[in-house]
């Protein structure tokens, strides 16, 4: 399965960003059931490809329920490092049988004055 692309909302450096909700259906228009499953939301900077934003399950920066994966807000400490430029993102679940990556996209930031 490919992901899907999802282009997320601009950010501003230096600014709060987020939350992020997200809805999983599949192509009967049923929910997908997304809780207690692991996921990552990685952002990587388009010059050197490095990691420059982390959602995880893992340090509770993101959480699941039914169908709902709500990626909680950066706060602005966070967004000063990223120069302006369309970052790279995906977002992967893990239910601990497999990894699928559902959506990748951009996340355009716009630098401040």
């Amino acid at each position: 399965m490919l992901p899907a692309i999802y282009n997320l909302p601009t950010g501003y450096r230096g600014d709060s960003y987020g939350p992020l909700t997200f809805y999983f259906w599949d192509t009967g228009n049923q929910p997908i059931q997304v809780g207690g499953v692991n996921a990552y939301l990685k952002v990587k900077n388009p010059l050197n490809g490095c990691l420059s934003l982390l959602w995880s399950t893992e340090n509770n920066s993101i959480t699941t329920s039914g169908n709902r994966l709500v990626a909680s807000a950066v706060l602005a400490d966070h967004t000063r490092h990223l120069t302006e430029g369309n970052y790279e993102y995906d977002l992967e679940l893990n239910s601990g049988d497999a990894t699928v990556t559902y959506l990748k996209g951009i996340l355009p930031i716009l630098d401040d004055v």
